[in-house]
């Protein structure tokens, strides 16, 4: 698997959708990486910023190595063999449902953060990052409908791109700000701002 992911990293050919892609998340990846970097243990913001580093690498690998559609085929596989492919669309949707459900909590919980304590860059990379990850779970889940609208072209692209750039650029403004002097929701940002 390790020889056959080093392959597709220099062998698979780029388009559009997938260079958009790729900036959107190394941009945010050096966002966040910056934001760590520049931050304090105390309080928390270095681990939320670490953490936040990893899952944008993990989301950039994923972009050039196609690994959500490894997962997607194992999946469909694993339906075949327990003989329930054919039945598979209802627990798509029930999967598309709580990945929905998940983000609404996410994004919720991400407008708290931002009006109790006042941390506007932690609050937007929280909610950039959580849109990223559902983009991820949904073409996982792959239900036909949200592929469908994933890949209406948008010129060059698809409309997945503008959703990568979106959340992408959105994390790594969070990361860029919080990285200057942001309030901060943690005592080392807040002794800073």
């Amino acid at each position: 698997m390790l020889v056959e992911y080093t392959t597709r990293l220099f062998t698979d050919p780029w388009n559009p959708t997938m260079a958009c892609g790729v900036a959107a998340y190394a941009a945010a990846l050096g966002g966040c990486a910056w934001a760590w970097a520049t931050s304090s243990w105390r309080g928390g913001g270095r681990l939320f910023w670490l953490v936040l580093t990893v899952t944008q690498l993990l989301l950039l690998l994923d972009l050039r190595l196609s690994i959500r559609h490894d997962i997607t085929a194992a999946l469909g596989s694993a339906a075949h063999q327990g003989q329930w492919y054919a039945q598979r669309k209802g627990a798509q949707t029930a999967a598309a449902v709580v990945v929905g459900l998940l983000l609404a909590l996410a994004v919720a919980a991400s407008a708290v953060r931002l009006r109790r304590r006042g941390g506007g860059a932690e609050a937007l990379a929280l909610g950039a990052t959580a849109v990223s990850l559902a983009i991820f779970a949904l073409c996982v889940i792959s239900l036909h409908r949200v592929d469908a609208l994933f890949t209406i072209e948008v010129g060059p692209v698809y409309a997945i791109a503008l959703l990568w750039l979106a959340a992408g650029i959105a994390t790594a403004v969070a990361g860029a700000w919080a990285a200057m002097g942001a309030p901060s929701t943690s005592r080392a940002g807040a002794a800073r701002g």
